[in-house]
């Protein structure tokens, strides 16, 4: 019986290390693959990180628009 036990603790230590393993080479492989879209799009022309005025206006935003402001309305010439 205790053989047995510790077959399945040995067996469980060995799933985890192997888990352990593979989260590290996901990170590793997804780091990679960060780098060489980041380095493909700018190559290309495109712009893959937002500037510091997109950042500064996405800091001034605090909540979702609301139905009263300027900005959310539409103007189709219609009117009421």
């Amino acid at each position: 019986m205790w053989q047995l036990i510790k077959v399945a603790l040995n067996h469980n230590r060995i799933l985890k290390e192997a888990d352990m393993m593979t989260n590290t080479d996901d990170r590793k492989n997804r780091s990679i693959l960060q780098r060489i879209a980041h380095r493909v799009m700018l190559e290309r022309g495109f712009f893959p990180d937002f500037s510091f005025q997109a950042l500064a206006e996405l800091d001034g935003i605090h909540g979702p628009a609301t139905p009263t402001e300027e900005s959310t309305r539409v103007n189709l010439g219609i009117t009421t």
